[in-house]
């Protein structure tokens, strides 16, 4: 059913896995399944059919390969004795089937649910990238502070962070309540997958902080993945403000931009 495999889709997406949507886009004479039938393939599983056989076991390998390639493919197949392809099918139909690429969904894991990290949270919910909130602190995770498709988890922030599924789709952000604590969640970030790890401050305690990482054989400063202070300079001073400028600079590293303007000031000479 078409629910299941959007369903399966939105896992996947939501773990950090690719997918590629296999949708019938034509389908003529006596093709085993009519257009708009839908079939999804990750990595290692399927959800749906567009026949089964010997065509399905060519559009899985041509769906993993277009996976691996990031790009999408459109596939036609001749269901007709000799013209078949090797297929093995005497049907005698034809059929079209385009494979969509679906990347899987960025996520973000603020470290800290004081005011910026909720803000971030809010920002982030209304830009439809999913969150995770996680503090130390009981009464900074309660549900009720957040949106409602936000996730908070109480987590020691000095133990492990095996079970949080760190990607390299997922964006870190520490904003937590004092140096110590982003030190640490600092240097446990850089030796995860994740494709950006941004940390607030002034420059002054950014400056400390990769310092003390170094002299304890860290080597946060040389990590391109992190951006700190975190942020575009946007000039903002509150919550709500800062918290911009973050998600700002989080969709600008993931679409390779600068965040810089568009174009020239009105009435601004040449």
């Amino acid at each position: 059913m078409a629910g299941d495999v959007f369903r399966f889709i939105g896992e996947k997406q939501g773990s950090g896995e690719g997918v590629v949507l296999a949708t019938v886009v034509k389908s003529r004479g006596s093709a085993p399944v009519a257009a708009g039938t839908r079939m999804a393939v990750a990595a290692r599983e399927i959800s749906g059919t567009v026949g089964g056989g010997p065509l399905e076991a060519k559009v899985i390998e041509a769906a993993r390969e277009a996976l691996a390639a990031g790009r999408p493919r459109l596939l036609g197949f001749k269901l007709d004795g000799d013209e078949a392809g090797g297929l093995g099918m005497l049907c005698g139909g034809e059929q079209e089937i385009f494979l969509d690429v679906i990347n899987p969904v960025s996520r973000i894991l603020i470290f800290g649910g004081g005011h910026v990290g909720q803000a971030l949270a809010r920002a982030a919910a209304t830009a439809g990238y999913p969150s995770t909130v996680l503090d130390d602190r009981e009464a900074f995770v309660e549900p009720s502070r957040f949106p409602e498709d936000c996730r908070t988890v109480r987590i020691d922030l000095a133990g492990d962070w095996s079970g949080l599924e760190i990607t390299a789709e997922t964006s870190i952000v520490i904003v937590t309540r004092g140096h110590s604590f982003d030190r640490l969640c600092l240097k446990r970030a850089i030796a995860t997958p994740a494709d950006y790890i941004g940390m607030i401050g002034s420059r002054k305690k950014v400056a400390a902080t990769l310092k003390a990482l170094a002299e304890a054989g860290g080597a946060a400063g040389e990590d391109e993945r992190v951006y700190a202070p975190v942020g575009l300079d946007l000039g903002g001073n509150t919550p709500e403000e800062i918290a911009v400028s973050i998600l700002a600079e989080i969709i600008a590293v993931r679409q390779g931009r600068t965040g810089g303007h568009l174009g020239k000031r009105v009435g601004e000479k040449t």
